[in-house]
């Protein structure tokens, strides 16, 4: 009978239950907390990234397209202003019997130096369009390249404001 109840001691000790450890459990929880968390953190961290980088790309995209419109419309008021001067010539030439046409008369000076200032505008425009695709182009692809485009648009806003009062 002896070998019976050893044979029962010994089968009830592997059907007995792991005793629970706290202590252990509070540290895998600890452990398997801090990893998620880090995760976490690390995919705020990305997702920080990538909208900076998108808002600094459609930045950079607004103020090309608003120096791009506001040269197409330059371009389009000197080549009206253009237009203007060769009708105010014409009209003096032909129709007012002048042999010789010169910055004198009023009309035509006026619209000389709208011109001309219409052709400084177009050039300051241009030099900012270039100046953000050179900063594109060079390799520090970071916040600079935005906030140098960005500085261009605002630089020739500001000077046109300054020549307009």
């Amino acid at each position: 009978m002896e070998d019976e109840s050893t044979f029962n001691e010994k089968e009830s000790e592997k059907t007995e239950k792991p005793k629970f450890n706290a202590k252990k459990a509070k540290d895998t929880a600890g452990a398997v907390g801090k990893s998620i968390l880090d995760f976490i953190d690390k995919g705020v961290e990305a997702g920080k990234k990538g909208f900076k980088s998108a808002g600094s790309a459609i930045n950079e995209f607004g103020d090309k397209s608003v120096l791009r419109i506001e040269l197409s419309q330059f371009r389009g008021k000197r080549a009206k202003a253009l237009a203007e001067l060769g009708s105010r010539v014409y009209d003096l030439l032909s129709k007012e019997g002048v042999n010789s046409v010169d910055a004198s008369d009023e009309q035509v000076a006026s619209i000389i130096e709208e011109i001309t200032t219409l052709n400084a505008k177009i050039q300051r425009h241009e030099d900012a369009l270039a100046k953000t695709e050179k900063a594109k182009a060079s390799p520090q692809k970071d916040s600079s390249t935005t906030e140098s485009a960005t500085d261009t648009a605002n630089e020739v806003a500001s000077s046109e404001g300054a020549e307009e009062n």
